[in-house]
C-alpha cells in the first residue's frame, strides 16, 4: 500500500457522496485510465497489474502515449477530436497496451474536461459496426410505422433482433425515476416488462451514457488510484463510465427479476435526456463494442424521430426562455416600450419557438417582422380572439380555422399561434408559420411548442409589467398592471391548488387507514403553510437555511427537538428553495420519528450546512443510534420527495443512503438558489407569547359555546370541527358582523374565532366588543402577519390560514400563561 503522500485510494462511485469521495468504481472486466487534456494519467483502476503487469501507483503522472502502441495512439488522437458534450463517447477496436500481447477494445468518454479510456478484452467474434447509411435505411423502415408508440415498439423489436438480448424495453425518464415501458419485446422466462423495483433502482442510479452491467451477481467494485492531489478527478463525472460499478440495490433488483446482465442506452432529444433503452439478458453478457456503437447510433436516430413527433423535454427550452426573458428586460431598459423590445428580441424568441413571422399589438400600436400577419389581418384576428380567456393561448392550424380570410397570405397554408398579454388594455403577440401545399398541417404546433408559448407568455407579461412601472402613470396603464397582477395571482393559485391536489392523491396511495391518511396529509400541508408563512412575513426575501432547519426540528408532533442538532456554516435560500427544502426536511423528520433514529430514545439527528467552493449550498442529514434501515422495496411518496424534489424543482442533486444507524441524506443546491451569509438566523417565536392579553379571563380549553365568524363555507366547516375538538360543547357559526353580534347577545359565548376579512366588511367591531367583554378570542387571516391590517385590532392571538387544532390550542395557552 502506498503512502498518502504519493497516492490516494478512492472508492469509485462518486463525487456526489457525503464523504466527498472523488472518482468512481468500475466493474472487474474493465481497466480504466482517466487522463488530463495533455494525456497525463490522473487516475487508474487498481487492476492494472492483472492487465499490463504494472502497479497502479507507478502509472500515475505518466504520458499515456507511453502505455499504448503508436497505431492505437494515433487512432485515439485523431478520433477524440470529434467528441462533444452531446456526443461524448467513441469506441476503438484492437488496441494494444504495452506489456500485453492480447488485443483490447476501448471505450473513450469525455467528461468534465477529462478523458476516460476503458479497456476490455477484444471480442472473439467480431462484426464491424453498421455504417450510417445502413442504420438510416434500417431506421426509415421503423419510422414508416407512423405513430410514435408503433415506432418505439418496432425499434425495440429491431434492437432485440440485432443484439440478441432477451428483453428490450423503452422508457421515459421522469423527475422521480423511470416511467413504465412505452414499448417492450421479451422472451421467456423474463416478464413482459421490467418490474417496478427495477425501474426504481434505475431511477436512483442512472448513467448519462451507454452503460454495460456485465454480471449482476459480480458487482464488486474496483477501486481507483488517483494522484496525491484529491481534486485531480473532481471535474470528472464517474457515472459516465460504460463500466461504472452498479449499486447493490440495482443488481439485487435485477437478479430478483431473473436478469443477469443489463445494458442501458440513453435517448436524447435536442440534447436533453428524454428516455432510455433497457436491454436485459438472463445470462452474464457484455455486448461487443460494435453493438454498442450501433445501439448509440440507433438511440440518436430514435431521438430525432421523437423530436419530429414533438415529444421533447424542457431543460433546453427553459434555458432558451431564460435568454428571452433576459433579453426582453434589457431591451425594455432601452426602449421603454414592449413592441420595440419584442422586435429587438425576435432572434432569441425564434430560437425558443420557431416561426416565420411575428406581429405584436401593444400600447395601441402594431409592429411586425418576417412573414407576419399584415396589420389589417392582425386586427381581424385580434377581434375574433378577444372573447377567449385573457391568459388562453390560441392555436390554429390554418387562418381559416378562426374565420380569417387574408387577401395577402394563403389562409389554408398559414398556421397561427396567439399569445395574449394582460387584461385591461390588452396586448397580444401572434406568431405565424407557412406550409407548402404538400405538407401535412394537422399538427402545426407541437406540444413542446405550446409549452414554449406559455413560457414566452410569462416572459412577455414580466416585460409588460416593467414597461408599466417605467411609465409611472395611472389610469389605463395602472388598470392594466392590476390585470397583470391578477393574472399572475391566478397562475400562482392554480399552481398551489395543483400542489395540494398532488399531496392529496399521493398521500392516499400510501395510507393504510383514514385516520393515518388525514394526519399525514395535514402534517404535509402544514409544512408548506409554515414555509409560506415564513416567506410572507419576510416579504418573500431570501431566508437562512438554518432558520428553515430549526423550523423542521420542531415541526413534527411527538418529536423531541433536543435530539436534533443543526451545525455548520449558514447560507441563505431563495424563496423557492426554502419552500422545497421545508417539505423535504418535513419528510425526513417524519420518517425518522416513525422508523428511523428518532424512534428510539438513544437516537439523534445531525443536520450540517456548508457552502462548497463551486458555489453550491450543501445540507447533510445524518441519523445515528437508530435501528438498521434498508432501501425500501416500494418507495412511498415521502421517499420520492426526498430523492426527487431538489433535483426536479431546483436542478440540484440529492443522495439517500441507508446505513446501520439510520439514513444519511445529502443535498446540493445550485448557486442560483443560495447566497453566502455571515448571519446565523435564530428561530422566530410564533407562539403568541409576549402579546398583551391583560384583562382576559384565563382559559385552558374551550368550556362552553364557541363563536365561529367566517364567510367561507368550507373553511367555516373545518373551523367548526377544530373548535369542537378543542373542547367547545357547540359552535355558533356566523358569516357576517350582524349575525356575530346576535350570537354575542345570547351571553353564552366563551371563546371566539374571528376571520378578519369578511368580504365587504371586517370583524373589527366584533373583536372590539369581545375584547371589552373579556371573552377569549383569536383572529384568523389569510394575509399573514400584516401589521397594517392588524394595527386597529385588539392584541389578540393571530392564526394564519390554514390553521390546525394545535394552533387553536396554542392560542388558548396564551390566555392561560397570562393568568
Amino acid at each position: 500500500m502506498c503512502s498518502e503522500a504519493t497516492a490516494h485510494r478512492r472508492d469509485l462511485f462518486d463525487d456526489t457522496s457525503s464523504r466527498q469521495i472523488f472518482g468512481a468504481s468500475s466493474q472487474s472486466y474493465a481497466t480504466v485510465f482517466v487522463l488530463s487534456s495533455d494525456w497525463t494519467v490522473l487516475g487508474v483502476s487498481d487492476n492494472t497489474f492483472d492487465t499490463i503487469k504494472a502497479e497502479p501507483e507507478s502509472l500515475l503522472g505518466q504520458d499515456f502515449s507511453d502505455l499504448l502502441d503508436s497505431d492505437s495512439m494515433h487512432d485515439l488522437r485523431s478520433q477524440v477530436q470529434v467528441l462533444t458534450i452531446d456526443m461524448p463517447v467513441l469506441y476503438l477496436r484492437n488496441c494494444t497496451l504495452l506489456g500485453r500481447s492480447e488485443r483490447m477494445d476501448a471505450t473513450v468518454t469525455l467528461s468534465g474536461g477529462r478523458l476516460a479510456v476503458e479497456f476490455e478484452p477484444a471480442a472473439e467474434a467480431f462484426e464491424p459496426a453498421r455504417d450510417a447509411i445502413q442504420l438510416q435505411r434500417l431506421f426509415l423502415r421503423i419510422a414508416a410505422r407512423g405513430a410514435l408508440p408503433e415506432v418505439l415498439q418496432e425499434a425495440a423489436r429491431t434492437i432485440r433482433a440485432l443484439t440478441g438480448f432477451d428483453r428490450v424495453s423503452v422508457h421515459r425518464i421522469l423527475p422521480l425515476g423511470f416511467g413504465p415501458a412505452l414499448a417492450c419485446v421479451a422472451s421467456a422466462p423474463l416478464q413482459t416488462e421490467p418490474d417496478e423495483a427495477v425501474l426504481r433502482a434505475y431511477g436512483v442510479q442512472f448513467s448519462p451514457n451507454l452503460h454495460v452491467l456485465a454480471d449482476a451477481a459480480q458487482h464488486s467494485a474496483r477501486s481507483v488510484v488517483t494522484q496525491s492531489v484529491p481534486d485531480a478527478l473532481k471535474p470528472f463525472d464517474a457515472r459516465a463510465l460504460s463500466s461504472a460499478a452498479s449499486g447493490p440495490h440495482l443488481c439485487e433488483a435485477l437478479q430478483r427479476g431473473g436478469v443477469a446482465a443489463a445494458t442501458s442506452v440513453p435517448i436524447r432529444v435536442r440534447g436533453e435526456l428524454w428516455g432510455v433503452i433497457l436491454c436485459h439478458h438472463i445470462h452474464p453478457h457484455a455486448p461487443p463494442v460494435n453493438q454498442r456503437s450501433d445501439l448509440s447510433a440507433f438511440a440518436f436516430l430514435l431521438g430525432m424521430e421523437i423530436e419530429r413527433s414533438g415529444q421533447v423535454g424542457g431543460t433546453e427550452l427553459r434555458t432558451r426562455l431564460r435568454t428571452v426573458r433576459k433579453q426582453l428586460l434589457e431591451q425594455m431598459d432601452e426602449t421603454k416600450a414592449l413592441g420595440p423590445a419584442v422586435l429587438a428580441s425576435v432572434a432569441d424568441i425564434k430560437a425558443a419557438l420557431p416561426h416565420d413571422g411575428l406581429a405584436i399589438w401593444a400600447d395601441g400600436a402594431y409592429l411586425g417582422t418576417g412573414s407576419a400577419l399584415p396589420k389589417v389581418d392582425f386586427e381581424a384576428a385580434f377581434e375574433r380572439l378577444s372573447t377567449v380567456d385573457e391568459d388562453e393561448i390560441v392555436i390554429a392550424d390554418t387562418l381559416g380555422d378562426i374565420g380569417l380570410r387574408s387577401k395577402i397570405m394563403r389562409s389554408d397554408r398559414t398556421s397561427l399561434l396567439a399569445i395574449p398579454i394582460g387584461t385591461a388594455a390588452r396586448a397580444m403577440v401572434i406568431l405565424t408559420r407557412s406550409h407548402s401545399g404538400a405538407e401535412q398541417v394537422a399538427s402545426a404546433w407541437r406540444p413542446w411548442e405550446i409549452e414554449a408559448a406559455r413560457g414566452l407568455q410569462a416572459a412577455l407579461t414580466g416585460a409588460r409589467m416593467k414597461a408599466i412601472e417605467a411609465t409611472g402613470v395611472s389610469g389605463k396603464l395602472a388598470q392594466e398592471r392590476q390585470g397583470l397582477l391578477i393574472a399572475e395571482l391566478n397562475h400562482r393559485v392554480r399552481n398551489n391548488l395543483s400542489l395540494i391536489q398532488g399531496l392529496v392523491t399521493q398521500t392516499k396511495r400510501s395510507a393504510c387507514t383514514v385516520e393515518r391518511y388525514a394526519q399525514v396529509l395535514e402534517n404535509r400541508i402544514q409544512a408548506l403553510v409554515q414555509a409560506y408563512n415564513d416567506l410572507t412575513e419576510k416579504g418573500w426575501a431570501w431566508l437562512g437555511a438554518q432558520e428553515m432547519l430549526d423550523r423542521a426540528v420542531i415541526a413534527v408532533p411527538g418529536s423531541a427537538a433536543d435530539t436534533t442538532e443543526v451545525i455548520g456554516q449558514d447560507f441563505k435560500l431563495s424563496p423557492s428553495a426554502y419552500a422545497v427544502m421545508s417539505l423535504v426536511l418535513h419528510e425526513l423528520r417524519s420518517n425518522a420519528v416513525k422508523f428511523g433514529a428518532l424512534s428510539r430514545p438513544s437516537g439523534s439527528v445531525t443536520i450540517s450546512t456548508s457552502m462548497a467552493e463551486d458555489g453550491f449550498g450543501e445540507i447533510i442529514w445524518t441519523e445515528a443510534g437508530g435501528p438498521s434501515v434498508a432501501y425500501p422495496i416500494k418507495r412511498g411518496f415521502g421517499c420520492q420527495v426526498i430523492e426527487g424534489a431538489v433535483r426536479h424543482e431546483l436542478r440540484g442533486t440529492s443522495e439517500l443512503m441507508f446505513e446501520a444507524g439510520g439514513i444519511i441524506a445529502r443535498f446540493r443546491l445550485p448557486p442560483e438558489h443560495v447566497r453566502r451569509t455571515r448571519d446565523v438566523q435564530t428561530p422566530r417565536d410564533r407562539s403568541g407569547a409576549g402579546q398583551d392579553t391583560s384583562g382576559l379571563r384565563p382559559v385552558i380549553q374551550i368550556d362552553g359555546v364557541a363563536l365561529n365568524l367566517e364567510d367561507n363555507l368550507v373553511i367555516s366547516m373545518e373551523s367548526d370541527h377544530l373548535l369542537r375538538a378543542a373542547g367547545a360543547t357547540s359552535v355558533r357559526t356566523c358569516n357576517s358582523v350582524d349575525a356575530a353580534f346576535e350570537a354575542l347577545d345570547s351571553g353564552e359565548i366563551t371563546f371566539a374565532l374571528l376571520d378578519i376579512n369578511l368580504g365587504g366588511e371586517t370583524s373589527l367591531a366584533v373583536a372590539e366588543q369581545i375584547w371589552n367583554d373579556g371573552i377569549p378570542a383569536a383572529l384568523a387571516t389569510g394575509y399573514g402577519g400584516d401589521e397594517d391590517l392588524l394595527a386597529e385590532y385588539p392584541p389578540l392571538p393571530v392564526l394564519t390560514k390554514p390553521f390546525t387544532l394545535a394552533d387553536i390550542r396554542q392560542a388558548l395557552r396564551v390566555f392561560r400563561d397570562n393568568d
